[in-house]
């Protein structure tokens, strides 16, 4: 199992937020670089950064997640804001390793099969649920409104996404037939060690990320 310790943004600063609301963050640690770099030293292979500015379109965290990216000594997952082929082209440029997409794959699933070719294994598809529907920044989405993310396709409509980043709840919810075809491949978490007892509690906000079976 490969861990994934996760670093969310906010204004600069690593956040938590409580059932997601943005207006109430939690403020964990503020400086960024440094503990990308202690998750680096402690034996990391990948970080995962969600920047909640970028939702927004708000782009003030560039600089400090190219920083971490140049200099922390790991690979960097990014999600959060990823709305066209040109601005995953252009952290893909930056450095980042893998780019995940999740409103964009409600709503242009065709672009997201785009982007899976033009960039092979660094594309991650995320599945999130609330009340047994597959949710995104934009809102709550029926369950056979959006063919190929909860419809009988599923997620094989995806084609060439190789890896699905989702939450233990999305799994519970009756949602694991989306992820059909992939295979638990990591763990997020705020650290290491914060992963690692998600993973023992069975805790259903704890991130999964899988990865096609071969």
């Amino acid at each position: 199992m490969i861990l994934y310790p996760m670093i969310e943004l906010l204004d600069g600063r690593c956040v938590s937020l409580f059932r997601g609301r943005i207006d109430e963050p939690h403020i964990w640690h503020v400086d960024p670089v440094a503990k990308a770099k202690s998750f680096a030293k402690a034996g990391a292979a990948w970080l995962h950064i969600t920047d909640f500015d970028a939702m927004s379109g708000d782009e003030r965290n560039t600089d400090l997640i190219r920083e971490i990216i140049r200099t922390a000594g790991i690979s960097v997952q990014m999600g959060g804001g990823f709305r066209s082929l040109e601005r995953i082209a252009e952290w893909i440029d930056h450095g980042a390793g893998r780019i995940v997409v999740g409103t964009l794959a409600l709503h242009q699933p065709d672009m997201v099969k785009e982007a899976a070719k033009l960039f092979p294994d660094q594309i991650v598809l995320a599945v999130d649920v609330f009340e047994g529907f597959v949710v995104s920044q934009q809102g709550i989405a029926g369950a056979t409104s959006l063919a190929g993310v909860n419809s009988d396709q599923q997620m094989f409509e995806f084609g060439p996404v190789q890896h699905c980043f989702c939450t233990v709840q999305a799994l519970q919810a009756g949602v694991l037939k989306i992820c059909a075809g992939y295979e638990k491949f990591g763990l997020g978490g705020k650290g290491l060690l914060h992963g690692a007892n998600l993973a023992k509690s069975g805790r259903s906000g704890n991130p999964i990320v899988m990865q096609r079976s071969q």
